[in-house]
């Protein structure tokens, strides 16, 4: 078992006789959670059918430790990953423990390095949190929408390398069939803006984006129409990856088709925001 984050490790003890890889990921592990925020943990496996009812047996067992173990879904990639929910009784926390082969820990690994390249960087997404935490039934905002939001807009400001940079010279390292491989260079940025500046210029920024008709392609900061990845043949060749995925029988595209389309920085067929619903979206566009 692995586990990166001392705070969290207790939370995976229950599982180390399956002899899997546990993460923590999301807020937790980048240290940018809110009170009471749900602990995130992912097992990297193959077969997640198979762990995952092997990891709830073992869950239900452990009624000293943890309670209301229940099964649940959520969305790793473009289809539908299989989540374990309990609460650690000791202090209280919700856990997300979920079973996939997809991107979610490169990404926390990604979102970790750009913290450290600018101190202004923690403290903007902190503050979008808490403004997000005011619209109604923005828990299904999650967080991770809201970093890559922000990260885009740094992209813009050329204050953090979008990832398809960190990837220059390196050996791929594929999983599910993305490139997750990203070196972290050091990278200092020459704006000068403050902190509130950037606050101001975020909103500013997002509330003249044209979200309905637009892709925000986090993997190298720039921004398509949605009719370019509706057809293969006009992708752009920085997503070489993705067209090959679309080659595949079993493939499955970058949902176009909701309010808000955000593209993964890794797993390029994933549109992060895909599980917004339409009033939540209006609600968030109508705030900016």
């Amino acid at each position: 078992m692995k586990l990166k984050g001392t705070s969290v490790a207790v939370l995976a003890l229950v599982l180390v006789c399956l002899d899997v890889e546990v993460f923590p990921i999301g807020s937790l592990f980048t240290r940018l959670a809110l009170k009471n925020c749900d602990v995130d943990l992912v097992v990297n496996v193959n077969d997640d059918s198979e762990v995952s009812e092997r990891a709830r047996v073992l869950l239900l067992r452990s009624r000293a430790r943890y309670r209301r173990v229940a099964r649940g879904g959520s969305r790793a990639g473009a289809r539908p990953t299989l989540v374990l929910h309990f609460t650690h009784i000791a202090s209280g926390r919700k856990c997300d423990l979920s079973f996939s082969s997809q991107t979610s820990v490169e990404n926390s690994l990604l979102l970790t390095y750009y913290l450290k390249l600018d101190e202004r960087i923690k403290p903007l997404i902190s503050l979008v949190k808490v403004w997000i935490n005011h619209l109604d039934n923005s828990k299904h905002f999650r967080s991770h929408i809201l970093c890559l939001l922000v990260i885009f807009y740094l992209e813009q400001k050329h204050i953090v390398p979008p990832p398809i940079v960190l990837q220059e010279n390196l050996s791929d390292n594929y999983r599910n069939g993305w490139d997750t491989n990203f070196n972290m260079i050091p990278f200092k940025s020459n704006n000068t803006e403050s902190l509130y500046q950037l606050l101001g210029g975020f909103f500013k920024y997002y509330s003249i984006f044209n979200f309905r008709d637009n892709v925000l392609a986090v993997r190298n900061g720039k921004t398509y129409h949605r009719s370019v990845f509706r057809n293969i043949s006009t992708i752009p060749e920085e997503f070489s990856d993705y067209k090959d995925y679309l080659k595949r029988p079993d493939s499955t595209p970058l949902n176009l088709d909701k309010d808000l389309c955000i593209q993964d920085a890794f797993g390029q067929n994933y549109n992060i925001a895909d599980t917004v619903p339409s009033d939540l979206a209006a609600d968030f566009l109508s705030h900016l």
